[in-house]
């Protein structure tokens, strides 16, 4: 994101839901902290993972794409697979 915006606005929200509880996280500027939230909350057996983003200045195609590409890194170096599920209405992004 620093290199195609450097001084974004916007919001990038994450919410991972597990058995546990649900975990938030959220950055709103360049320049801000992540914010995490770690919520005590039961979950039904769905468990998911899901990021939202709006940021000023950069295509939404490049920021899908960032994104993207930025969790798949930490996931990979985790050790951890996942399967991208698409959403109706939405056009597959091809990194």
């Amino acid at each position: 994101m620093q290199e195609i915006n450097p001084e974004f606005i916007g919001h990038v929200k994450m919410t991972l839901r597990f058995r546990e509880g649900l975990i938030k996280a959220n950055l709103t500027s360049a320049h801000g902290e992540p914010f995490v939230e770690i919520l005590d909350e039961a979950g039904d057996d769905e468990q998911h993972l899901k990021l939202l983003s709006a940021v000023t200045l950069v295509p939404r195609d490049k920021l899908a794409g960032v994104i993207e590409c930025s969790l798949s890194k930490v996931l990979e170096k985790e050790g951890i697979s996942f399967e991208k599920k698409a959403q109706p209405g939405q056009k597959p992004i091809v990194l």
